[in-house]
């Protein structure tokens, strides 16, 4: 029997124990918490604050306000009462306030106030919970301001302004994008850019719109925006990287660009001239060099002299030689249109692995390893061989250029998504190319290799000869991080390039 009630009282204890440890906790918790919490009498009188509520009201001792009405801690005491008889009907009320400090300075208070019952549903007290959100709403006003501020702004630019979402929808359009695009805000708004212009996957502009997205680097491209109603308008666009996706300037130059053909087209006649004075002066320079690069060659196999200077020296000459036939070469064909020649159907797969064999010796003596990721299935397309093998050599050369020390050179083949188009793309992990540099780097005559390394010559070739074939170029690069050349080639059904 004693057992049996040592047992009983050991069962009675241990709730109660239970019960002291987790009020404790319970107030602990509630006294450390950062919100403010108060619990009143159902007249509305405070019986309970923790440190928050102290602080955040501008007391220092609860014995300042226990005992007081709670409307008295609030500006709109009339509201305060309203809540206290909301309460009783439906138990929970949530919202925001003005709340009045002990100095008579107010602040904007966020509440959850709730009636706690017992058991049988009769009200016992009213506690509440509180939140300063006096900087949330300074701020969250402040930033309404800036960009109703930004917006008005963005308004009245002459040239076009837009936000496209991570989603490739539209998210913000102003009045010069709408007139540039010929397109309503409803028809822009909220609908995506690849379904309001198809085929814009393809294009280099997408492409700089893509790297910001992924990257967050600013990029600047000229291109064509095909309007719906297909008239083609010619931007410059700059692409920058928001928290939203991306914000695009778009400048008209249109008229600018009509001009410059315009006089491209005056220039024509003497691009003639000027493409028969190199050939003859070419001629006449190659017909020396032969004669030059002959006897060196005599000298060098035939010859009798033992003098190492002399043949030293005649090994230098015999490689500048070379050197300047090679510079011959690169000024007579930039100074041709290479245009109007009959092409033929070729495999762009077979053309890359042809001039990969031209370039093999190179490749393995600087230890460049080359990745091939080719999609058989590609058609063949209408190209002039030649010139295509050479833009593509001019290519490798300054990959390899940049990799004398080794790395790798990853060339890809696939049809575009519009099926269209072959697309191929070369990329390498070399020095890369300064940023303030990439807008040059189809110009002729620009290089950044050491003098007598290159002409400068080797990429614009390769831009002219894809854009005669109705094709694009784009370089991509980054000092440290390699360079990535993307090449577009239209799959037409003329013979005439």
């Amino acid at each position: 029997m004693e057992n049996e009630g040592r047992v009983n009282r050991i069962k009675q204890e241990i709730p109660e124990a239970m019960t002291v440890k987790w009020q404790k906790i319970m107030n602990n918790a509630v006294e450390s918490s950062i919100s403010a919490i108060a619990i009143a009498d159902l007249e509305g009188s405070l019986t309970y604050v923790n440190n928050s509520f102290l602080k955040m009201w501008g007391y220092d001792d609860d014995k300042e306000v226990l005992g007081r009405p709670g409307l008295e801690f609030w500006k709109t005491k009339k509201k305060a009462l309203k809540i206290l008889e909301l309460l009783r009907e439906r138990d929970t009320w949530v919202g925001e306030m003005s709340a009045q400090r002990k100095d008579g300075s107010t602040f904007d208070a966020h509440l959850l106030m709730s009636m706690v019952t017992d058991e049988f549903r009769k009200p016992i007290c009213v506690v509440g919970s509180f939140v300063d959100v006096t900087e949330r709403r300074r701020a969250e006003e402040m930033l309404r301001e800036t960009e109703k501020r930004y917006r008005k702004f963005l308004e009245i630019l002459t040239d076009g302004c837009f936000v496209i979402g991570r989603d490739w929808r539209y998210i913000f359009v102003n009045d010069a994008t709408c007139q540039l695009l010929k397109l309503t805000r409803g028809e822009l708004l909220g609908n995506k850019i690849t379904e309001l212009f198809p085929g814009i996957e393809d294009t280099h502009l997408f492409y700089a719109y893509k790297n910001t997205m992924d990257t967050g680097k600013t990029n600047t491209i000229e291109a064509y925006f095909p309007r719906p109603d297909g008239t083609p308008v010619y931007c410059k666009m700059h692409v920058s990287a928001v928290p939203e996706g991306i914000v695009v300037t778009a400048k008209d130059i249109t008229e600018r660009k009509k001009k410059e053909a315009a006089l491209l087209k005056a220039q024509n006649s003497r691009l003639v001239s000027i493409e028969q004075l190199a050939d003859g002066v070419a001629h006449n320079i190659n017909n020396i060099l032969m004669a030059l690069y002959s006897e060196i060659q005599l000298q060098l196999l035939f010859g009798k002299s033992k003098d190492k200077e002399l043949l030293d020296s005649l090994g230098i000459m015999n490689k500048l030689s070379k050197r300047i036939a090679v510079i011959v070469t690169d000024l007579v064909t930039f100074s041709r249109e290479t245009s109007t020649k009959t092409g033929e159907l070729s495999n762009i797969n077979s053309l890359i692995e042809k001039t990969v064999l031209l370039i093999k010796r190179r490749v393995e003596l600087t230890n460049i390893k080359i990745v091939k990721n080719f999609d058989e299935s590609l058609p063949d397309i209408i190209v002039d061989k030649g010139q295509i093998e050479r833009a593509f050599t001019n290519i490798f050369m300054n990959s390899l250029d940049v990799m004398s020390n080794g790395g790798k050179l990853t060339i890809s083949t696939k049809l575009s998504s519009t099926k269209d188009a072959i697309e191929i793309t070369f990329v390498d992990t070399g020095s890369g190319i300064a940023k303030e540099h990439l807008p040059k780097v189809f110009d002729p005559f620009f290089t950044i290799k050491p003098p007598g390394k290159g002409t400068g010559l080797g990429l614009s070739i390769s831009h002219r000869i894809i854009e005669n074939h109705g094709g694009s170029i784009w370089i991509d690069s980054e000092l440290d991080r390699g360079t990535k050349v993307l090449i577009s080639l239209p799959i037409k059904g003329e013979k005439e390039i």
